[in-house]
């Protein structure tokens, strides 16, 4: 499978932080509002262009141990 499966980039110049940005699109089923790829698109979004645009995997990796992830985390108690 290719990303494209699962993602959409903005076609859109005009966006805050990075040009990268990944459409969310509405979604009406349970099953697709806890699948992988639509959490993680309001996470990729929320980087800075720094971290977006790094020139390495490594180094990528690196900035992303400094981001705080804590308001995307939910915990939920029954």
């Amino acid at each position: 499978m290719k990303p494209a499966d699962f993602f959409l980039v903005l076609s859109t110049s005009i966006t805050r932080e990075h040009n990268l940005k990944l459409f969310k699109p509405r979604c009406s089923l349970d099953v697709r509002t806890y699948s992988f790829p639509y959490r993680v698109i309001d996470i990729w979004n929320s980087l800075s262009s720094d971290i977006v645009n790094a020139c390495s995997i490594s180094i990528f990796k690196h900035k992303l141990e400094f981001v705080d992830f804590t308001p995307f985390v939910r915990v939920e108690f029954a």
